[in-house]
């Protein structure tokens, strides 16, 4: 059996809680650990920072197909625009995947 702080547990998350988690995952990365704990903890970080990646891919993808090309080139969606309904539907539908995490037990 493996050592306690070598243990996973298992931990659901939603799309949006990865979305919103971003800043305190930083924040928690620069303080003081001890060395086991920066350790998981930079190792979460990386996994949530992939799924980051993947949720911003999607996001850009969903500005490009439901959004407008303004003046200058750039593709932007207005709230009060027509295909806004549309484009926040396709969000939300993001933000609401769900997926398993493994974290080490002692930081879960």
């Amino acid at each position: 059996m493996p050592p306690i702080s070598e243990r996973r547990v298992r931990v659901r998350v939603t799309n949006l809680e990865v979305w919103e988690a971003k800043a305190a995952i930083s924040s928690l990365l620069a303080e003081p650990w001890p060395v086991k704990t920066a350790y998981w903890l930079a190792k979460l970080s990386r996994k949530l920072t992939e799924q980051h990646a993947v949720i911003e891919e999607v996001r850009v993808k969903l500005i490009r197909q439901y959004g407008e090309e303004g003046e200058h080139g750039q593709i932007t969606i207005a709230r009060e625009g027509a295909s806004w309904p549309a484009f926040a539907a396709a969000f939300n539908e993001l933000m609401e995947v769900e997926f398993d995490v493994d974290v080490p037990n002692k930081i879960a």
